[in-house]
């Protein structure tokens, strides 16, 4: 089964395209879900996010308070780094794990926005970027996270820029239309993978 990898920034479509891709049954994993499950599940490794903390990053249940987690990973380079190194080998378990249970099909999607960043490159067959001028990406951004202007800068700020993957990317699909555009886009590949 070949593995399509979707990347991108935040705001890009990442998301939605995997879920339309989903609905024309492609398999779909998506590492932020993966993340989050764990998060929720794992009491071991939420404990190992706050000794590396160094700081209380659970509310008063004893779950991890994300605004807190999200504060402190935009805050330092250095703590995104070895947080990073902490949860990707566990999430990417994950995923080969999902893989080898996956029925058989052309293709799946596996939703890694930190493809690049991550060096995962090599977990996948083909790589489908997604992406946006900034301006849009931005105001996704605002909308979605019901953040202000400031709060959206500082995500997109600690992300690769997009124009440094377009080179490594074997798919593009630029998301600055409307959702028929990228729908009509999507297709075309669906019907090029499969």
């Amino acid at each position: 089964m070949k593995i399509i990898g979707i990347t991108g920034n935040a705001g890009g479509g990442k998301s939605l395209a995997a879920r339309y891709l989903q609905s024309k049954g492609v398999p779909v994993i998506s590492t932020d879900a993966i993340n989050a499950s764990l998060l929720q599940s794992c009491r071991s490794l939420v404990d190992s996010i706050e000794s590396l903390s160094k700081t209380r990053v659970t509310n008063g249940n004893g779950n991890l308070d994300t605004d807190v987690l999200r504060k402190l990973v935009f805050s330092s380079k250095q703590y995104r780094k070895e947080l990073e190194q902490l949860l990707h080998p566990v999430i990417m378990d994950n995923v080969a794990l999902q893989l080898s249970l996956l029925p058989p099909h052309p293709y799946c999607v596996v939703e890694i926005p930190l493809l690049f960043e991550a060096n995962l490159t090599e977990c996948v067959d083909r790589i489908m970027l997604l992406t946006a001028r900034p301006e849009v990406l931005l105001t996704r951004l605002c909308e979605r996270n019901n953040i202000d202007l400031n709060s959206a800068e500082l995500i997109l700020q600690n992300q690769s820029q997009d124009n440094t993957k377009l080179g490594s990317s074997d798919d593009i699909v630029i998301n600055n239309s409307d959702l028929a555009t990228l729908y009509d886009h999507l297709d075309r590949l669906h019907h090029q993978y499969t």
